[in-house]
């Protein structure tokens, strides 16, 4: 009798040839354990999976002898598509698009072979990067770097490796002579501007979606940039911008496809020229930009004041959510002055799945809600019988909630808001900043002496065990003691995606809220690592630091990124700081547990309007928005 194998995914396979009989198609498969695994498709639809010693009977039949008249089917090696050209380069230039014929040949096992260019279907791995009509390929530089060409025949699928490089010369109204001046200039001394962003090695995720360049200069009245890595090229000229006098700057915008399909590290390089004096030009010199391998992942949800709304007579005061997946759709507030529950919406949280969100109505110790993103339906009582907060966050699964008021947390079911346990506080504390573990077996939160639970003073860190079956807490463990010798105080812990690190701020002395000189920290759940300053975020007013939830790769090496709030200085377009925005910082794992430097310097996360105050950036696996 037949019997259905459970497929490991992963497991090599190799597909071999098949044969037709009675209306279906027999393929094999053959695994590396050297059994025969036979697939039988009847219209189109999958009937069952076999695994055989050899042969290849009807579906529900013995597989060896089958009772279709056929008899035993020996595996034979499938026929290859092979395609030509193999490892074609297109070398985009301009805006002169590339054109290329391919064909495909069925080679057989005894090596002969026919055309099939007209029979099968070609594509391309990213359809970025070019197009198919019928055998011939346009590239008109959408995407750089490595994709492979597919042919598809029936069930068989040959590739072909494919490399595209894009150069360009992007003028943004330089005088038309300029490019040749450059090239024909000889390079002067002590005269370079002075690159103001991004910072050296800085490290970005393939999807950043635009790349800021800025600079300062008192001299030239005519720049180039240059950005470029192993396949893009591209330089770009400027005339200076003469209402921002020596504060400069570019962006890298309409581009950044190419270089986020590239995958590979990018240079950039500013120089400057006067036109007064055109034999000679001014280099700056070079800065890497690191590109992680894939692309960054997640739902964003952040508070933020947009200045220009509220000159406008608009509230202007909104969370506002941000899908990384889908950038096409700009960054949006949740309300509307018409829908918005209340005046002030805030104090937000997301369920990990992003279709739960939980916030205040009325500011801090507020009423508590509990919104369903995907129906738009509010879950806890309203009115006067509305539980109040003043901070919530969500259990692993969304189903529970640990909510604070007055210092005294308490675990509430997340569609009544019936208390579940009450967490026993250390003597003489109270508590706030509750959070979860990934899996929900841990908790987090601070313990402090001060009187306000979002405000903090003299603030630690401890953590506890957490049942989720039973809804019992086991005792608090400090793990970042409060240090009354400088003052050191630790607060808005935030688990890592794969619940082995926390992030967390510290400032010396004062009010945990808004403190000028909160700085950014990392440190090991179980405490056996000595506590990382993130040097990236040495700035003023360093604060609220959250991991994005998946994690990315530079190279074979795995990266979490960070994003907390800063008022530090954003380049030449906010060159004097005072305006929190949100920053990205990466941090290695494995450079951490070697004990050597975790981190690199930090970015600002270009979705955000720089007309706005911007913080608390809560993360869910994705933006859900009601059906």
């Amino acid at each position: 009798m037949p019997w259905s194998p459970r497929l490991v995914r992963g497991e090599a396979a190799t597909l071999w040839d098949t044969r037709h009989g009675h209306g279906e198609i027999a393929a094999y498969l053959h695994d590396l354990g050297g059994r025969s695994i036979c697939i039988h498709v009847r219209n189109q639809t999958l009937l069952s999976i076999l695994v055989a010693v050899s042969g290849c009977g009807v579906a529900g039949t013995d597989p060896v002898a089958g009772d279709d008249g056929v008899g035993p089917m020996d595996p034979v090696t499938m026929s290859e598509i092979v395609i030509s050209p193999s490892g074609f380069e297109a070398r985009v230039v301009g805006d002169a698009a590339v054109l290329h014929d391919f064909t495909a040949k069925l080679v057989a096992p005894d090596g002969s072979a026919r055309d099939v260019t007209s029979e099968v279907s070609f594509s391309l791995a990213d359809s970025r990067f070019g197009r198919f009509h019928g055998n011939q390929l346009t590239v008109a530089g959408g995407g750089a770097g490595p994709t492979q060409v597919v042919a598809t025949l029936g069930m068989q699928r040959g590739t072909a490796p494919l490399t595209v490089f894009v150069t360009g010369i992007r003028n943004q109204g330089a005088p038309d002579a300029t490019p040749v001046l450059f090239d024909s200039a000889t390079p002067a001394s002590g005269c370079a501007p002075t690159v103001a962003y991004p910072a050296d090695q800085t490290l970005v995720p393939a999807n950043l979606g635009s790349l800021d360049v800025h600079w300062t200069d008192a001299t030239s009245d005519v720049y180039r940039v240059h950005v470029h890595n192993t396949y893009v090229d591209l330089t770009y000229f400027m005339p200076r911008n003469p209402i921002s006098g020596d504060l400069q700057w570019f962006i890298v915008d309409t581009d950044w496809p190419v270089f986020e399909t590239s995958h590979a590290n990018i240079a950039v390089e500013v120089a400057g020229m006067s036109s007064a004096a055109p034999t000679t030009k001014c280099e700056a010199a070079s800065r890497t930009v690191n590109v992680t391998r894939d692309r960054a992942l997640g739902g964003v949800y952040y508070w933020s004041t947009d200045w220009v709304a509220r000159a406008a007579g608009l509230t202007g005061q909104d969370v506002v959510r941000y899908d990384l997946a889908k950038p096409a759709i700009a960054p949006a507030p949740m309300f509307t002055d018409a829908t918005r529950p209340s005046a002030c919406v805030g104090c937000h949280a997301l369920s990990r799945d992003g279709k739960r969100i939980a916030m205040t109505l009325d500011s801090a110790n507020g009423r508590g809600s509990v919104v369903d993103l995907p129906t738009n339906r509010e879950l806890m009582p309203a009115g006067a019988s509305a539980p109040r907060w003043s901070t919530a966050v969500f259990n692993h699964d969304g189903s529970k909630l640990v909510a604070v008021q007055d210092g005294q947390m308490r675990l509430i079911t997340a569609t009544s808001g019936e208390t579940l346990a009450t967490l026993p506080n250390t003597a003489g504390t109270i508590a706030g900043n509750p959070e979860f573990s990934p899996d929900g077996t841990r908790f987090v939160n601070v313990e402090s002496t001060g009187t306000d639970d979002w405000a903090f003073g003299n603030a630690s860190i401890v953590v506890r065990s957490f049942d989720n079956t039973t809804n019992t807490f086991g005792p608090a463990q400090v793990l970042m003691p409060f240090d009354a010798v400088d003052g050191m105080q630790s607060y808005y812990p935030s688990w890592s995606p794969d619940g082995q690190w926390l992030a967390v701020t510290r400032s010396p002395f004062g009010n945990s809220y808004a403190n000028p000189d909160a700085t950014i920290w990392v440190v090991k759940a179980d405490g056996t690592v000595p506590w990382i300053e993130l040097p990236t975020t040495q700035g003023v007013m360093d604060s609220w630091a959250r991991w994005m939830p998946y994690p990315s790769a530079l190279g074979d090496e795995k990266v979490y990124f960070l994003t907390f709030s800063s008022t530090r200085s954003f380049g030449t377009r906010i060159p004097d700081g005072g305006l929190p925005q949100i920053w990205v910082a990466p941090f290695f794992p494995g450079r951490a547990l070697a004990g050597a430097p975790a981190s690199a310097p930090a970015y600002r996360a270009p979705f955000q309007s720089i007309y706005a105050s911007n913080h608390n950036a809560q993360w869910a696996a994705g933006v859900v928005n009601a059906q």
